[in-house]
């Protein structure tokens, strides 16, 4: 009987292979995961900054520097970033540019606002290598922050 079984599992097998039977593995697509990328999250401490006037590059563009020496492995000589989710992540960091950036500072040259925070990150897309563009994080949440100073020329 053992031997019977045997045989049919092997016969099974061997008919698999030479039909052309393919496993695959899928996952079911969802919201979360359409591209089906790995998430990881970060834990990053550094400067806040966002800058508005005349020839600012990323002017009203929220972006972190990142303090290397709390930056994990992946994120190594990654200076600085912005945040793909700006609308998200000024409200996680309980900025609004009315508020920040007022009327009188429009007759300023260009005004900075700078604070140093712990964040939470995931979705990192780095920069093409040789272009202008920069590299990008989604902002999950702000652990902590310290008051921010302005400057305007």
């Amino acid at each position: 009987m053992k031997k019977t079984i045997l045989a049919m599992l092997m016969l099974i097998a061997i008919g698999s292979l030479t039909t052309g039977c393919e496993t695959t593995t899928t996952t079911p697509e969802t919201e979360d995961n359409a591209d089906t990328a790995i998430t990881e999250t970060y834990t990053i401490s550094g400067t806040y900054t966002e800058s508005t006037g005349e020839g600012i590059m990323y002017k009203d563009i929220l972006s972190f520097s990142i303090d290397q020496s709390t930056a994990p492995t992946e994120l190594q000589n990654i200076t600085s970033v912005t945040f793909s989710n700006q609308e998200e992540a000024k409200t996680l960091f309980e900025l609004t540019d009315e508020e920040v950036f007022t009327t009188e500072d429009a007759n300023s040259q260009g005004c900075k606002i700078e604070g140093t925070a712990t964040i939470e990150v995931s979705d990192f897309e780095p920069a093409m290598p040789d272009s202008d563009d920069h590299n990008d994080v989604k902002l999950e949440k702000v652990i902590s922050k310290e008051p921010y100073t302005k400057t305007c020329e």
